[in-house]
């Protein structure tokens, strides 16, 4: 996280910018955790389904990665939500 920060301190010039940046770095991360703690039951209803999650819940799940990509969009909240497609053995990285 500290990295993170100082990144975002050379990428970005005002204060309100970077805390911007970084909350949504935080809320990327627990949605993101959230999916990996759970990738094993998920497995179970949504196999080959592309899953999105956002604030501790499943918000778009789907076979079409278009039809998960259009849902998080319009809930305005894909660039923090967590997307991965569920499969047979677990990700190496969860987006």
């Amino acid at each position: 996280m500290q990295a993170t920060q100082e990144i975002l301190g050379q990428i970005l010039s005002s204060d309100k910018a970077k805390a911007k940046v970084l909350a949504s770095i935080t809320v990327h991360g627990e949605n993101s955790g959230w999916l990996e703690s759970r990738y094993d039951k998920l497995r179970g209803k949504y196999k080959g389904m592309f899953v999105a999650v956002h604030k501790g819940k499943i918000i778009a799940a789907d076979r079409d990665f278009d039809k998960v990509m259009m849902k998080i969009e319009s809930e305005s909240c894909a660039e923090v939500a967590a997307l991965a497609l569920i499969a047979d053995k677990r990700p190496l990285l969860i987006l």
